[in-house]
């Protein structure tokens, strides 16, 4: 399932264009399978949709329910895309598994280590974007959040294929000390911000929007130990774009762009 230049390139030819001299990006599906997919973000049904289109990985958005369980979901009340109301942070993971997404009995919440087992073949990586929505105190609830995650890369189904990120500085910092093994991504809207505070506090990625990433900050990131994905493609234009920045990871709102073989 790991990507393959020829399909990278098929994809480019479709376009009408000529391939990068660079290796292709490892090819990301966002938020289980990208925003322009039918299936509902973050669900079971959008991540085996994804699958289908042969992705390297697949990102999730991901939230803590009261008893630590690590649910993934975006918004940060359940009344927004859910027949459930409060945040996820106040409700208990028997409580939350019976809620349904988008009006659609059939998608319901899902804890992220299920989603996780949904990869039978043990190939995919997944990137963890932890959305911060506390119900209580702020400092527990990250030590709570950075313990459940560093239990979920240590024992849970994808050891050494997840990484997390985030754009609080705080508690990116906070899970480093408490798992230093695990891969961190700062994601920022300001490519020479981000490379300072990740380089400064000992991050591995820096997580930019495609619109704000090119080879000079590519290159730049990578003098500095740093890896670069980017957020925000979706037509094949905006593939190759990334591609010919030579990122090491673009995410994907429409998979499809990508050729199934």
């Amino acid at each position: 399932m790991r990507h393959r230049s020829t399909c990278a390139l098929a994809v480019l030819l479709m376009a009408g264009c000529t391939a990068p001299t660079t290796p292709p990006p490892r090819w990301v599906a966002h938020a289980g399978c990208g925003t322009e997919c039918e299936a509902p973000a973050n669900t079971a049904l959008a991540v085996l949709q994804a699958m289908v289109h042969r992705v390297d990985g697949i990102e999730l958005d991901v939230q803590l329910s009261a008893d630590d369980a690590l649910i993934a979901f975006h918004p940060d009340r359940l009344e927004t895309a859910t027949n459930g109301r409060g945040l996820v942070n106040e409700r208990a993971w028997a409580d939350l598994r019976r809620l349904s997404v988008a009006d659609r009995p059939e998608a319901r919440l899902a804890r992220v280590e299920d989603l996780l087992r949904l990869d039978t073949t043990g190939t995919l990586h997944w990137v963890l974007d932890i959305k911060l929505f506390a119900a209580g105190d702020w400092v527990p609830y990250l030590d709570r959040f950075a313990e459940a995650l560093r239990a979920l890369e240590a024992g849970g189904p994808a050891p050494g294929r997840v990484r997390v990120e985030c754009r609080d500085l705080e508690f990116l910092t906070r899970l480093r000390r408490r798992a230093p093994h695990v891969e961190l991504g700062l994601v920022a809207p300001d490519p020479l911000t981000a490379l300072g505070e990740a380089k400064g506090r000992g991050f591995q990625w820096v997580v930019l929007p495609l619109d704000r990433t090119n080879v000079a900050v590519v290159q730049a990131a990578h003098r500095l130990g740093l890896r670069v994905a980017t957020y925000g493609a979706s037509a094949r234009s905006e593939l190759r774009a990334a591609w010919a920045a030579g990122v090491d990871e673009a995410q994907l709102d429409d998979p499809s762009a990508l050729p199934v073989h």
